[in-house]
C-alpha cells in the first residue's frame, strides 16, 4: 500500500510541475500532459484508498470491541439496590440500559432469599398503596402471567416470570403522573427466584 501511495504522490508532483511549466511558458502540450498525470494520480489515489479501506475492514472485523459501559449483572444489581446484606443473591441474567429512549429498561433475573427481597422492596418503595401502584402484591397463577408482563421493548427472551410457577407475586411502583419511571418485581412463592424490570427514560 505504501508503494501505491508513493506512486500517487509522484504522479501528482509531475502534474504540478508540468502544469507550472506549461503555464509559465504558455505552452499547451505540457498542460495537456499534466492533466493526464492528474487523472493517473486520481486513479492511483482511489485504488490506494480502496486498499486501505479493505485492510481496515479486515482488521476491525476480527477485532473484538468491548463496550466500555458494560456492567456485570452484580454491578447492575448493586447500583439499583445497594450491596446485598446476605450472600444469597446470584444474578442469572441481565440486560443494561445503555441509551435512554432507545434501551427502555434494566432487566434482571436472579436467585435470592426472603430477607433480601424485603430489603429491596423497602429500598425501591414498592408499596401496596393503590393510588401509586397498579398491582398490590397479589398472588398470581402462571396462567395470568402474560397480562402482567410489561410490553416494554426490547424485552430479553429470558425474561419469563411465567416460569416462577403458581403463587408468584408481583410488586410494582407506577405513578400515572410519572409514566416513564416504572418498577416491577416478580418473585416465586418461596422467595428464592426473582425477575425485575426498571424502566427509566
Amino acid at each position: 500500500m505504501l508503494t501505491f501511495f508513493l506512486i500517487t504522490a509522484g504522479l501528482f508532483l509531475l502534474f504540478v510541475i508540468l502544469l507550472f511549466v506549461g503555464i509559465s511558458k504558455k505552452q499547451r502540450k505540457p498542460v495537456y500532459i499534466s492533466l493526464l498525470f492528474f487523472l493517473l494520480a486520481v486513479c492511483s489515489g482511489l485504488y490506494t484508498g480502496f486498499l486501505f479501506a479493505k485492510k481496515a475492514y479486515k482488521k476491525i472485523k476480527h477485532t473484538k470491541i468491548e463496550n466500555p459501559l458494560k456492567r456485570t449483572g452484580m454491578e447492575m444489581y448493586t447500583a439499583l439496590f445497594g450491596k446485598p446484606e446476605t450472600n444469597c443473591v446470584n444474578v442469572l441474567n441481565s440486560q443494561d440500559q445503555y441509551l435512554p429512549k432507545i434501551d427502555c429498561c434494566i432487566w434482571l433475573e436472579f436467585t435470592t432469599c426472603s430477607k433480601e427481597l424485603t430489603r429491596i422492596i423497602v429500598k425501591k418503595e414498592l408499596t401496596y398503596n393503590k393510588q401509586e401502584t397498579r398491582y398490590n402484591g397479589d398472588s398470581t397463577t402462571a396462567v395470568d402471567t402474560e397480562s402482567n408482563i410489561p410490553d416494554y421493548s426490547p424485552r430479553p427472551k429470558w425474561f419469563t416470570p411465567q416460569n416462577l410457577g403458581e403463587g408468584y407475586k408481583i410488586f410494582r411502583k407506577y405513578k400515572t403522573d410519572d409514566p416513564n419511571h416504572d418498577l416491577i418485581l416478580y418473585f416465586s412463592k418461596d422467595s428464592t427466584r426473582a425477575f425485575y424490570c426498571d424502566m427509566a427514560e
